[in-house]
């Protein structure tokens, strides 16, 4: 998987295979960048540390135990004073759409646009850590292609 950055500061990434997600190690360090989007979906994993998230006009205090949901048309970036370890995943929406109209029940999460819309779910350990589980199971797959 490659990060690419447009003049209009749209990161695209570039997939081994089409349809192919990708799992890497979040920026642990703050550094001057704009806000950015992405040509796919975004998900944020908070294992450790403290760092703060901006999304369009919302501001999270991040820490442990924190999901991020970001969509393909959301400005963000995240920041730290260098304690912050996240494992963040990427995909297209077409991976999980394909075609098939009961699927978007798995896409709304990213798209819902109202006054009490939040980017962050707040997980239990259980759920913090059924969720790690599967973000190393498919960052596993993802090694073994």
């Amino acid at each position: 998987m490659i990060s690419k950055w447009g003049s209009d500061m749209a990161e695209k990434f570039v997939f081994q295979e089409e349809g192919s997600i990708g799992v890497f190690e979040g920026l642990s360090v703050c550094y001057q960048r704009p806000l950015h989007f992405h040509d796919c979906l975004e998900m944020n994993l908070i294992m450790e540390g403290h760092g703060t998230n901006f999304v369009e006009d919302r501001v999270y205090e991040m820490s442990k135990g924190e999901l991020y949901l970001l969509n393909n048309f959301e400005h963000h970036i995240s920041m730290s004073d260098g304690t912050l370890k996240m494992k963040v995943l990427v995909f297209y929406p077409e991976f999980v759409w394909q075609n098939v109209p009961e699927n978007y029940d798995y896409l709304v999460a990213f798209y819902r646009n109202n006054t009490k819309f939040k980017n962050r779910i707040m997980l239990t350990e259980d759920a913090y850590q059924y969720v790690l589980n599967c973000f190393l199971f498919i960052e596993n797959e993802v090694k073994e292609k």
